[in-house]
């Protein structure tokens, strides 16, 4: 069980982590495409209200 935790610790350490920087964009990306599909589900169900 001891060397499962410590492989995990050491695979921990290999990952290639995302800068700042790429972090913010990759950040700003998912919340953009949300946000547009948030609105674009409200307009369509919107419209689904008002026409019959």
């Amino acid at each position: 069980m001891f060397r499962f935790f410590k492989s995990i610790g050491q695979e921990m350490r290999e990952v290639d982590w995302p800068n700042f920087k790429q972090l913010r964009k990759d950040s700003s990306t998912v919340i953009s495409t949300s946000v547009f599909f948030i609105a674009f589900l409200a307009l369509a169900r919107l419209a689904n209200s008002i026409v019959p």
